[in-house]
């Protein structure tokens, strides 16, 4: 007689109850908001090796406009739009949007007087150091925020901070 009965009632009570699936959507929850968090830093990460690859190109760009011109004029600047002159700045204005920078701020560009030198520098989105790229092919994340671009000493030039 007793098994007939338990029998009876152990059917009637298959499910979930309010409790577990309070805790399983917990759980979920948990799990999901640690997915956010690892793929914004893989988003940040993902910015500054654009950004560092448009800075990167900026170089290519500038020494062409130097093999035209015999000096960096056009580098930050630009020239007639779709011109070798204009492939620098749009490299560097690509640098700058992906960063979400703001010139003389975040972002840096300049042409060292007699034009023979330049240097560029935009603020990295992950860690917040600067990327700083230079004529005299130095590329290099320098620790902290602010303009890394400094006087070189050698006729108004400008470089990287060493």
């Amino acid at each position: 007689m007793f098994k007939s009965y338990m029998k009876g009632r152990v059917s009637a009570n298959k499910g979930f109850t309010l409790i577990e699936l309070l805790v399983v959507i917990a759980i979920i929850g948990i799990l999901a908001s640690m997915v956010l968090v690892s793929l914004n830093t893989a988003r940040a990460k993902g910015k500054d090796a654009r950004i560092k690859g448009d800075l990167s190109s900026m170089r290519g760009s500038a020494e062409l406009i130097f093999d035209n011109h015999q000096d960096y004029s056009t580098v930050c600047s630009g020239g007639t739009a779709g011109s070798v002159d204009d492939g620098a700045r749009k490299n560097y204005a690509d640098a700058v949007s992906i960063a979400g920078a703001v010139d003389n701020t975040s972002a840096w560009c300049t042409v060292g007087s007699g034009n023979q030198s330049w240097a560029a520098a935009v603020t990295l989105v992950a860690n917040q150091n600067t990327y700083c790229v230079d004529s005299n092919g130095d590329a290099r994340e320098v620790t902290g925020t602010g303009n890394p671009i400094v006087a070189s000493g050698l006729g108004g030039g400008v470089i990287c901070t060493p």
